[in-house]
């Protein structure tokens, strides 16, 4: 059981994978000493790891990349770039259907509880998993497109 919650948390990239193993057998420990009834123990230690993990996420200090303040000390040739990039993006966005196009600008607009709700409204139609991976796919063909427009620029 070590072996498999350490894999858990190796895999989620965690900073203390040995640490949280240890609260999480402390944890289910600590429930069977106060006399909790265990019937599937396995299934247990999944719900406690689970909850040890997202602790874990609750507890580290998440900065929204739109929160990161941009560096005065940008060179021009990183503003060129960017520049370049963004040509390229807008390019890329124009060769797609008005269909695929309208998906994924409205797919990334607003922020937090803004941003879930208008994906829920984008959903009416279909599923919200449908709206996500088709966001996905339309993104990483952007992603391709401009990478070849970047390098021909270059």
């Amino acid at each position: 059981m070590r072996a498999k919650l350490l894999r858990f948390f190796e895999w989620r990239s965690s900073p203390s994978p040995d640490k949280q193993v240890d609260d999480t057998v402390d944890r289910v420990a600590r429930k069977m000493d106060e006399g909790t009834t265990i019937i599937n123990l396995e299934g247990y230690f999944r719900t406690a790891r689970h909850y040890i993990y997202l602790e874990s996420l609750e507890s580290e200090e998440l900065v929204a990349l739109d929160d990161i303040p941009e560096r005065a000390d940008q060179s021009p040739a990183a503003d060129e770039q960017k520049e370049t990039r963004l040509r390229c993006l807008d390019e890329c966005l124009e060769k797609l259907s008005l269909e695929a196009r309208q998906l994924i600008l409205n797919y990334y607009v607003d922020t937090k509880r803004a941003k879930i709700n208008h994906r829920l409204q984008l959903a009416e139609k279909s599923t919200i998993n449908a709206v996500r991976i088709r966001a996905c796919r339309i993104r990483k063909d952007l992603e391709k497109c401009v990478k070849n427009c970047v390098s021909k620029a270059a």
